[in-house]
């Protein structure tokens, strides 16, 4: 099982458990921390995998966003094109 964030990096490979910090590489058993460590953890993993999930949905809302935007201007383009055709014509 592997968790990331953007801060931290955490794997887990057999108990063994690696974080990536601020530069510094920690190696560790998970099982060897404190149950308040353990806790800090996991309170660690819940929000980085909470800020993923908002990341995900802000790049979704971005693009839905642009798909409405794009509608707009591709109408404005239109009036515009029209309104020259119809100076043209005078």
């Amino acid at each position: 099982m592997e968790k990331k964030n953007k801060e931290n990096k955490k794997v887990v490979d057999n108990d063994n458990m690696v974080i990536n910090h601020e530069g510094k590489k920690y190696e560790f058993d998970y099982e060897k921390l404190s149950d308040e460590a353990k806790r800090q953890f996991d309170r660690a993993n819940r929000v980085a995998m909470e800020m993923i999930k908002l990341d995900q949905r802000s790049s979704e809302l971005k693009w839905v966003i642009n798909k409405y935007i794009s509608f707009v201007v591709g109408e404005l383009n239109i009036i515009e094109a029209l309104e020259k055709q119809e100076e043209d014509k005078k």
